[in-house]
């Protein structure tokens, strides 16, 4: 294929125009994260809940806080454990927001419940799974949704932090509005994408069209030899960089789109602001 050509001078009204769209991307996260922390001395509480493990799949709905989602350190123990770390301004605010469980259709959904009179307190929340218990969304709104080395086809999402899916064995998607999407060692991607933040990827299999995106921030794409799609990777105000062979390629400096193995679903690369980057994973 034929190589691209050089990239843009960085010093550029292009460049200019990102490093103007990232400083205020930047502030948006910084003042939006800043609603979780609290001035002045906390008060912390912390406490385990064990829920029985469902038929179907285990969801988490935070509000403000992380979720950390994982199997059980032993590989024995059954339940669903939650670990629960509440933190506030005093403890009326953290007495106002309970940890619940309900079982849904067979599925298990953790929330944490607010009393909306007093909204200013934050829950951590450490989920351990047995062996065998598949996880579907885990979602926050102001902290990191990060899922490690369960099985299920996870959804990990959050507003304001990273969204990460690592050693899954199942297909994902990872979201943030304000922070890093990354999902690594799993079966298959479904999707991830960032507004402001960078997406990185490791793409063993699709199951159909499937995008990883950001609006301010660089897409990394590693692809498992024996992929069988189609890639368009394109870099609006960045640097694009394509390190594996495409066949019926057609490259730009901006802009590539070619067929890896057989072809199959279509696999879009796009970064509005920043670099692209499509390289191979090893064997």
């Amino acid at each position: 294929m034929d190589a691209p050509s050089s990239p843009a001078d960085p010093s550029g009204p292009a460049a200019t125009t990102r490093r103007r769209l990232l400083a205020v991307g930047a502030t948006a996260a910084a003042g939006l994260a800043g609603c979780v922390g609290f001035a002045g001395p906390d008060v912390t509480e912390s406490s385990s809940r064990t829920f029985d493990a469902p038929e179907g799949v285990v969801s988490i709905e935070n509000r403000n806080g992380d979720v950390e989602v994982g199997p059980h350190d032993d590989g024995d123990s059954e339940g669903v454990v939650v670990e629960i770390r509440k933190r506030g301004r005093s403890q009326a605010a953290i007495d106002a927001v309970a940890v619940e469980g309900a079982t849904e259709e067979g599925d298990l959904v953790v929330r944490t419940m607010y009393d909306d009179r007093l909204r200013n307190a934050s829950v951590d929340l450490s989920v351990r799974v047995p062996e065998g218990t598949a996880v579907g969304s885990v979602e926050t709104r102001n902290g990191d949704a990060v899922v490690r080395s369960v099985s299920g086809d996870v959804r990990a999402t959050t507003s304001n932090g990273d969204a990460r899916a690592v050693d899954v064995d199942g297909y994902v998607t990872v979201r943030s509005s304000n922070g890093d999407a990354e999902a690594r060692g799993t079966t298959g991607l479904a999707g991830a994408r960032s507004a402001n933040g960078d997406v990185r990827v490791e793409v063993y299999d699709l199951r159909g069209a499937t995008d990883a995106t950001s609006a301010n921030g660089d897409v990394e794409a590693g692809v498992a030899p024996g992929l069988d799609a189609t890639v368009l990777a394109t870099a609006g105000n960045g640097d694009l960089d394509v390190e594996v062979e495409l066949d019926d390629a057609s490259v730009s400096t901006r802009q590539a789109r070619g067929r890896l193995g057989d072809g199959g679903p279509l696999l879009t690369l796009t970064s509005a602001n920043g670099d692209v980057r499509l390289y191979g994973l090893a064997d």
